[in-house]
């Protein structure tokens, strides 16, 4: 993995086998699953986010939409809901043709 989920966000989270408290190691303390896999695809997701803030920052709302998308694909959160709106409202609408 190339980061690791903030410490914030893990504290958060609960075991996806058991509701056990997310620990920082990878194997869950109460049923003793890998939460590695799973892990992995959350780090992608956060990843994902915290490109999309920063390419909208950067001025590119439509990529930071299709960020805020791949990134609620693998893990609905509210920060990549909220990077969706922001990015969707920032868009600029095509312009009419006047008709």
């Amino acid at each position: 993995m190339s980061a690791a989920i903030p410490a914030a966000e893990l504290e958060a989270l609960r075991c996806p086998v058991c509701n056990a408290r997310c620990r920082p190691d990878p194997v869950c303390s109460r049923c003793g699953v890998d939460q590695g896999p799973w892990r992995a695809v959350l780090v992608k997701a956060w990843e994902l986010r915290t490109e999309g803030w920063r390419v909208l920052l950067g001025g590119d709302a439509s990529r930071a939409a299709e960020l805020a998308k791949q990134s609620l694909r693998l893990h609905g959160t509210g920060s990549a809901r909220a990077l969706g709106w922001v990015a969707a409202a920032t868009i600029s609408p095509a312009p009419s043709d006047g008709a």
